[in-house]
């Protein structure tokens, strides 16, 4: 009896650690990922300065989405390529979320992936920490 429950709890464990990030979330295709490339993490840009943003998608993606503080920015359709580029700008001083949503051919949610960029003011002191 002991050995059936510490198997089960084994394999459950096992499960959540191969589980797509994205389970449960309207996608049609485990398969799809989709990445950042650019603005890397952290990044802190003039309010308007444009910033470009690129991404990748692996697997069944019919379209991306760029999203900025849960505000649809621009969308478009993928053909054949998987690296595609997004211009955007901070619209206004603070942190912004940006997130790259990758969709299938109905329109369901495959992949998601998000980063924050500051926006500063143009008069905003940029302090970098020097490594201890």
């Amino acid at each position: 009896m002991i050995r059936r429950v510490l198997r089960a709890i084994m394999l459950a464990s096992l499960a959540a650690l191969v589980m797509p990030p994205y389970a449960g979330v309207g996608q049609s295709d485990a398969a799809t990922h989709i990445v950042i490339v650019s603005p890397p993490t952290r990044l802190a840009v003039p309010v308007g300065q444009a910033v470009e943003v690129r991404g990748r998608v692996a697997g069944a993606a019919a379209s991306v989405e760029l999203w900025s503080d849960d505000t649809l920015v621009t969308a478009r359709p993928l053909h054949l390529e998987s690296d595609f580029t997004f211009v955007w700008a901070p619209a206004s001083p603070g942190t912004h979320c940006i997130r790259l949503r990758a969709l299938g051919a109905e329109g369901l949610l495959l992949a998601e992936a998000g980063r924050c960029v500051a926006g500063l003011t143009r008069d905003s002191p940029v302090r970098v920490d020097a490594p201890r």
